[in-house]
């Protein structure tokens, strides 16, 4: 989002804020989002990690409310797809309304943290419905995010919400241009490393490396691109650390990573990775989350930045095995089917997507099965 975000560390942050906003937090109720747990098939234990950590981060912070006596409405994620829709944020948005809530926070998954934005900026500024615009709505006072995954943490970075449109099989971008963002002072809190899921952290850095080459498709020169790729690989080569500050700057990689996502809004160029995640994961890659498809397209993004040059780098062996590890996604489509794809979602999102071959280039690198 537009507004001033704060990062807390730990929950123990959390709750210093909380006391220390006190005046602010009893005003009224607080709508708590949480995720709920993941469907586990038997031997997955990926996903059962996934479910602990989620799990005991949506219970911390339940309880750090109620330790401070605010009244809260909880409620939990109940979607029927893998991504919120336009008819889960009306749901939620409504029960906001008539709560009478003023905060959200939301704990827990991406998508979580897509609902709980989402509320805030459908209630602040436009609505998702058409039929409700312009009703009066409370002034909000807090946005918190506390983000239990890696794609977590960059869905909470991230100033827009990704729902998906059922009717399409598409994922668009909410709110759907800039100037509906909301001033809403944002806190993301960074929990200790027991309570985070870290099953999906190295996909979650290649696909910040995949971001970060894409803004310096259109500027070199981006230092803060060039810095969160230097994170990024630091911690790529140091994936085993267990150290409180490797922990940390994974987080400030990720949450860097979701800032840097451009949605080709109001006559600006749509993120590579963005443009094809959102086109192509609801449909022909179902099997791979957003945040796996955005690290297999690192291949394709590396062919067209001289990384080694810009860090400056001399020998660049080891920073081709880094890159190499990514992982790779394979897909017998033709490649005029992906760009059909991608030029239908261009249509719903209304946004500009880059006009050179970066799209060709990056979809190529897919067609690996011939």
């Amino acid at each position: 989002m537009k507004s001033a975000r704060t990062i807390l560390h730990k929950t123990s942050g959390l709750r210093r804020y909380l006391e220390q906003e006190r005046a602010t937090f009893v005003a009224s109720p607080v709508l708590l989002i949480q995720s709920q747990p993941a469907v586990a098939a038997a031997g997955d234990d990926d996903k059962k990690h996934y479910n602990t950590a989620v799990d005991s981060a949506c219970r911390h912070v339940q309880h750090l409310l109620q330790a401070a006596n605010l009244r809260t409405v909880a409620t939990a994620q109940t979607l029927k797809y893998a991504y919120p829709t336009a008819s889960d944020i009306q749901h939620l948005t409504d029960l906001c309304r008539r709560v009478g809530a003023s905060t959200v926070v939301g704990v827990g998954s991406g998508t979580a943290m897509d609902l709980a934005k989402a509320v805030v900026q459908s209630i602040g500024g436009r609505d998702i419905s058409s039929s409700n615009r312009g009703r009066n709505a409370a002034a909000f006072e807090q946005l918190v995010l506390v983000p239990a995954t890696a794609t977590a943490t960059m869905a909470a970075a991230m100033s827009h919400s990704l729902l998906l449109n059922a009717a399409e099989e598409a994922l668009t971008v909410y709110p759907p241009d800039s100037q509906s963002l909301q001033e809403i002072p944002t806190v993301q809190v960074v929990l200790e490393p027991t309570l985070v899921d870290d099953s999906r952290q190295t996909k979650a850095l290649y696909a910040s490396l995949a971001i970060g080459l894409d803004c310096l498709t259109r500027d070199p020169t981006n230092e803060l691109a060039i810095t969160m790729i230097r994170n990024s690989l630091a911690c790529l080569e140091f994936s085993d650390a267990t150290e409180e500050s490797h922990h940390e700057l994974v987080q400030e990689t990720l949450t860097t990573a979701g800032g840097l996502i451009s949605y080709g809004l109001e006559n600006d160029v749509r993120s590579v990775p963005m443009a094809l995640a959102a086109s192509l994961t609801p449909t022909l890659f179902t099997e791979h989350d957003i945040v796996a498809f955005m690290a297999s397209l690192l291949p394709a993004l590396v062919e067209q930045v001289d990384l080694a040059s810009i860090l400056g780098i001399a020998d660049s062996s080891n920073l081709e095995k880094q890159l190499a590890a990514a992982p790779r996604i394979v897909t017998t489509e033709t490649l005029e089917t992906l760009l059909t794809t991608v030029r239908d979602n261009h249509l719903l999102w209304n946004c500009i997507d880059d006009r050179n071959d970066g799209l060709t280039k990056a979809l190529k690198e897919h067609l690996l099965v011939s």
